[in-house]
C-alpha cells in the first residue's frame, strides 16, 4: 500500500514541480516581454520625434547638432546618426562615420523598412566608431507618399541588456535573453559557456531554434528537450513581442527542477518512512480490534433488526391513527350539519312565537315587552343566520367538487347583478353608492359552485365595509398570479390578520356592520380545496385587499 501510495506521490510531485516550473518560465517571459516591448517602444517614439524634427529643419549642419543633443538626453545610445537609403551617413553625433551600403546591418533594415516595419532592432556587431557591441536601432522616415527618405537611428551597448537583468533572482545555470526571429542573439545574461565565442556572429542552435523552424515560429510556449548548448536537459519558455519581431527567451536547466522537486518532497518521503514503520507495530494491534469489532457489529446488527421491527409497528399504528382522524372528522362535519339543520325548526318557531305573541298583546314597539320581544326575535334570527352558515360552511367542506374551465369574469359578472350593483355604478341597495372597477380575470380550472361562492363573499364583504366612505371603490382583478378584491373601506389592523378567516371571528362591532363571521371561514376552506392560499391586508380607514390564488 505505502509502495503505491509513495509512486504516486513521486509521480504526482513530479509532475507538479514541472508545473509549477513551467508557470514560473512563462510568468518571467511574459513579464519579460512587456518590459521589453515597452522600452522599445518608448525608444521608437523618441526617435519618431527626432525624425519630426530633422524633417522640420532639413538635414543641413543643423542635423548633426539635433543628433548630439538627442545622445545627450538619451544616454543608453553609443552613437546617433541619420543614414541615406544609398547607405550614405548624413550626420553623426560621433566621429566621421564612413558608407554602411555593405554592412549587413544596414541592409537587414532597409529590407525590413522598405517591407513597412517603422523601426528595426538589428543584429549585434562590432561598432566601427565605438568599440563595443551594439544592437542598431533604425526608424524610417517617409515622404507624403509613403516612401522611404531616410534613417534614423543609434546604437546601443548589448551590456545595457546585461545592466538590466542583473538584479534578476535567477538560479545556477539558469539564462534569459532575447532572440531575433533569423535566430540571431540580441542579448543572453549570463552567456552560456556554450555560446560565448559566437553569441552574436552566426543563429543560436540547439533545442529553441530547432523547435521555431520546425512549427512555424509560434507566439509563446514552452518546451522541454536536450540542449547543445547547456548539455543537459532544459525546460524553455519564450514569447514573442508584441510590437517587434523579437523574442524573450528564459531557460532553466532540469538540475534546478530536481533540487526543487526534492527540497519540497523529502518530508513526504520521511513521513512514509514513519508511516511504514507506525503501520507495521499497528498491524498487530489493529487484528486484535478487529475481532471486538466484529462482535460488537453483530450486536448492534440484532438491535437494528429489532428496532426494526418496533417501528413497522409504529407505522401501522400511525396510519390506524389517521384513519381513526379522519373518521372523527367525517363524523363531527355530519353532526355539525345534523345539529345546524334541526336547531333551524326551533329557531324558527321562536320567531313566529314572539310576532305572534306581540300582535295577540298588540304591543307598541316601543314598549318595554315590545322592545324586549324585539331583541328576542332579532336574537332568533342572527342565530338563524349562524346556522345558515354553518350548514353552508359543512356542505362546501364536504361536497364533492367537480372541476371544469371557470370564465372568472362571467362569474363576477352574475355575482355583481345578484348583488345588485354594477360595474362604475353610484346607487343600489346592495351598491350603495360603490363604484366597481372590474380588470382582466383569466379563466381558470375548478369547481364552479364552491368558487362563485367565493367571489359573492368577498364582493358583498367589500360592499358593506366601503359603503361608509364618502366615496366608495372597489377593484376587483388579477395581477402577480392571484385574484383580488379591494376596496377603501373601514379596513383592519394587520396585528389582528390572524384572526379574519377564523371561524365566528369578527373585528368589527355587530352595531357597526352585520355579520356571523362565518363567511371569510367559507372562502378560506373553499380556496384551500382547491390547492390555493389567501391572504388579506388592510389599514384601519383605507380599505382591504383580498387576494387568492387557484393553482391550474
Amino acid at each position: 500500500m505505502l509502495l503505491t501510495v509513495g509512486t504516486a506521490f513521486t509521480l504526482t510531485s513530479w509532475n507538479r514541480a514541472v508545473e509549477r516550473n513551467e508557470r514560473d518560465l512563462d510568468t518571467r517571459v511574459v513579464m519579460g516581454s512587456q518590459a521589453v516591448n515597452a522600452y522599445l517602444v518608448s525608444l521608437e517614439q523618441s526617435l519618431a520625434d527626432l525624425a519630426d524634427r530633422l524633417q522640420k529643419d532639413g538635414l543641413g549642419p543643423n542635423a548633426e547638432i539635433q543628433l548630439k543633443r538627442y545622445r545627450r538626453s538619451h544616454p543608453e545610445f553609443e552613437i546617433a546618426s541619420v543614414i541615406g537609403i544609398n547607405g550614405d551617413v548624413v550626420a553623426s553625433s560621433e566621429n566621421p562615420v564612413p558608407n554602411a551600403a555593405g554592412l549587413p546591418f544596414f541592409i537587414d533594415a532597409k529590407e525590413r523598412l522598405l517591407k513597412g516595419d517603422r523601426m528595426t532592432v538589428s543584429r549585434p556587431y562590432p561598432g566601427r566608431s565605438v568599440p563595443k557591441w551594439l544592437i542598431q536601432l533604425r526608424y524610417g522616415v517617409r515622404d507624403g507618399a509613403g516612401q522611404l527618405q531616410f534613417m534614423v537611428g543609434g546604437g546601443i551597448d548589448v551590456a545595457r541588456a546585461h545592466a538590466f537583468w542583473k538584479d534578476v533572482p535567477l538560479a545556477p545555470g539558469a539564462d534569459m535573453g532575447l532572440l531575433r526571429d533569423d535566430l540571431y542573439a540580441l542579448a543572453r545574461y549570463p552567456v552560456p559557456a556554450g555560446l560565448a565565442a559566437n553569441l552574436y556572429t552566426q543563429p543560436q542552435p540547439g533545442l529553441l531554434s530547432d523547435y521555431l523552424r520546425g512549427h512555424g515560429f509560434p507566439a509563446a510556449g514552452v518546451i522541454r528537450g536536450y540542449s547543445v548548448v547547456l548539455s543537459s536537459n532544459a525546460t524553455v519558455a519564450f514569447r514573442h513581442l508584441q510590437d517587434y519581431p523579437i523574442y524573450f527567451v528564459s531557460v532553466n536547466p532540469n538540475a534546478i527542477l530536481l533540487d526543487e522537486w526534492w527540497t519540497s518532497a523529502w518530508p513526504t518521503y520521511a513521513a512514509l518512512l514513519v508511516l511504514l514503520i507506525g503501520g507495521l507495530v499497528i498491524a498487530g494491534w489493529s487484528g486484535r480490534q478487529q475481532a471486538a469489532l466484529q462482535r460488537e457489529r453483530e450486536a448492534r446488527l440484532a438491535e437494528l433488526e429489532a428496532l426494526t421491527l418496533r417501528l413497522g409497528h409504529s407505522k401501522s399504528e400511525l396510519e390506524s391513527a389517521k384513519e381513526r382522524l379522519e373518521h372523527a372528522n367525517a363524523e363531527l362535519e355530519a353532526y355539525m350539519y345534523s345539529a345546524s339543520h334541526d336547531l333551524r325548526a326551533p329557531i324558527r318557531a321562536i320567531d313566529g312565537y314572539s310576532a305572534l305573541l306581540r300582535e295577540e298583546l298588540a304591543l307598541a314597539p316601543e314598549s318595554e315587552a315590545g322592545r324586549l320581544l324585539g331583541l328576542i326575535r332579532a336574537s332568533a334570527g342572527r342565530m338563524g343566520d349562524l346556522l345558515g352558515d354553518l350548514l353552508d360552511l359543512s356542505r362546501y367542506s364536504t361536497q364533492e367538487m367537480s372541476r371544469e374551465d371557470i370564465d372568472m369574469r362571467a362569474e363576477v359578472d352574475s355575482v355583481i347583478a345578484e348583488l345588485g350593483a354594477e360595474p362604475g355604478a353610484k346607487s343600489g341597495a346592495s351598491g350603495a353608492g360603490a363604484g366597481l372597477a372590474i380588470g382582466a380575470l383569466p379563466h381558470c380550472t375548478g369547481d364552479r359552485t364552491l368558487l362563485r361562492q367565493v367571489w359573492s363573499n368577498l364582493i358583498s364583504n367589500a360592499l358593506k365595509y366601503s359603503s361608509r366612505a364618502s366615496a366608495p371603490a372597489i377593484r376587483i382583478g388579477y395581477e402577480h398570479g392571484e385574484y383580488f378584491v379591494a376596496d377603501n373601506g373601514a379596513g383592519f389592523d394587520m396585528a389582528y390578520a390572524d384572526k379574519l378567516f377564523k371561524l365566528f371571528s369578527r373585528l368589527h362591532a355587530e352595531s357597526e356592520y352585520s355579520g356571523t363571521g362565518v363567511g371569510l371561514a367559507i372562502v378560506k376552506r373553499i380556496v384551500e380545496r382547491h390547492g390555493g392560499t389567501i391572504q388579506a391586508t388592510g389599514t384601519p380607514g383605507a380599505g382591504a385587499r383580498f387576494g387568492f390564488t387557484i393553482p391550474a
